[in-house]
């Protein structure tokens, strides 16, 4: 966070008072819920407006009629989310409907329907192009979820100015800033390369497993640790360095599941290490460190009903632990131990061998 972004959030709030909280007879979760819409962000990221639909849609990240409706049980998948009570705040499996699970208020109902197109319409054939665009929607997605968060953030000082004392507040706010600055430049390149039709700015691995997954992920962020625990990306640092971001995607296609891991091609020294252990490893160590990745990376995973209800009660405890350590940042031990046995399996129904 710049000098000046701190000098600015200091005017603003100090010597203002507290006001009361609003909307105290409501459940907590209401309230939460109505603090999150502050933060809500109706705009399309593509970089034509020119061509712009009107309406702002809730564009899907993970396909709904192909991928979500696979998975679906009576229109309904299973996300986890956070929950929150007077005493506590924590994550639980929710049913979520498949219309508007993996959503983002991120595209017009133009561009969503048309820059989509070559992964709507067509099978996954590892194309440059769909490539580009499977990474390009986890990337719009958690672009604008950042957003949202630092506009939620920032709203709060309105109404607790005394937050801005508070260190461990602002430096959320430091973090989200950065996070962004990083996100400002991929955005440069999606843009341009849109414009341009040049696909070749993302490299992707993909690897294919026998077996429909009943799990289903899109999903970008900053990979803290190679495979065998060697730090890449360092999220506590503030420095002018850009952390390298990395997208996932993960869905079931016909008879098989495809998993791709991809980042921007200027990038790719910095991952090739990764990429060489990931390509290395056997099909049960992949599938075991997709187990552990997954809940310690990935936010927006969307699994089948019947598939998690057939999870016993210790695997679904040992599930939610992982999600809870990554939303508490006390997590490091397990992100750079993504090989370690995993205490549930997502993956039971592919065909890995012994």
């Amino acid at each position: 966070m710049s000098l000046y972004v701190r000098i600015e959030i200091q005017e603003c709030c100090l010597g203002k008072e507290d006001k009361p909280e609003e909307y105290t007879n409501l459940p907590l979760q209401s309230r939460m819920h109505r603090m999150m819409n502050e933060g809500r962000i109706k705009q399309c990221i593509h970089p034509n407006h020119d061509d712009c639909s009107e309406r702002i849609v809730q564009a899907h990240s993970i396909q709904n009629h192909k991928i979500l409706k696979s998975i679906a049980v009576n229109g309904n998948v299973v996300m986890i989310m956070p929950e929150c009570t007077e005493k506590s705040f924590e994550l639980a499996a929710k049913p979520k409907g498949r219309n508007v699970a993996s959503t983002i208020w991120g595209f017009c109902g133009y561009h969503d329907k048309t820059v989509f197109q070559p992964i709507e319409d067509k099978d996954y054939t590892g194309s440059p192009q769909q490539n580009f665009l499977f990474a390009y929607r986890a990337f719009a997605y958690e672009y604008h979820k950042k957003h949202e968060a630092y506009k939620a953030l920032r709203a709060r000082l309105n109404t607790k100015p005394s937050f801005v004392k508070d260190d461990s507040y602002i430096n959320v706010l430091k973090g989200h800033e950065a996070a962004l600055n990083d996100l400002a430049y991929l955005k440069s390149k999606f843009d341009k390369a849109l414009l341009e039709d040049n696909y070749s700015i993302i490299d992707t691995v993909c690897l294919k497993f026998e077996g429909t997954s009943k799990v289903a992920v899109c999903s970008g962020f900053n990979l803290e640790f190679d495979i065998l625990g060697n730090q890449l990306n360092d999220v506590r640092s503030l420095g002018s360095e850009r952390l390298k971001f990395l997208t996932f995607n993960l869905f079931p296609q016909n008879r098989e599941t495809i998993v791709q891991f991809s980042w921007l091609h200027e990038d790719e020294g910095f991952y090739e290490g990764f990429k060489c252990q990931l390509l290395s490893l056997s099909l049960k160590e992949q599938v075991k460190f997709l187990n552990n990745l997954i809940p310690s990376y990935c936010e927006n995973t969307t699994l089948n009903p019947d598939y998690y209800s057939g999870l016993s009660y210790y695997e679904k405890c040992a599930l939610l632990d992982v999600f809870r350590a990554t939303f508490s940042l006390q997590d490091d031990l397990q992100k750079k131990t993504l090989l370690r046995e995993p205490k549930y399996d997502l993956f039971r129904n592919l065909n890995i061998g012994n």
